[in-house]
């Protein structure tokens, strides 16, 4: 399973965000992949909600408790509450 770690700017454009973060893994497989994603602004939320209906591959690096009652609730294809990102609190 590859890895990616997702992180960067915390004030980023959509537009920007596309450019350099989705265009490079959009010929992967995301059910192959494992994401890694900080809980900051921006780059990492961005993230967040792009992978909310596509993997539950995801291991959010969480300080912030807002970030655990955001991941517990993301919306997931059929109507699921629920999902299987991890967290892990550094």
């Amino acid at each position: 399973m590859k890895k990616i770690y997702v992180f960067g700017n915390g004030n980023i454009s959509w537009d920007n965000f596309h450019r350099f973060y989705i265009e490079p893994i959009k010929e992967c497989n995301l059910s192959e992949c494992e994401f890694l994603i900080g809980d900051f602004t921006g780059t990492d939320t961005l993230m967040m909600e792009f992978l909310k209906d596509k993997t539950s591959n995801v291991t959010i690096l969480s300080y912030r408790r807002e970030t655990k009652i955001f991941c517990k609730y993301i919306q997931l294809p059929g109507g699921k509450l629920e999902n299987n990102w991890r967290i892990s609190n550094g």
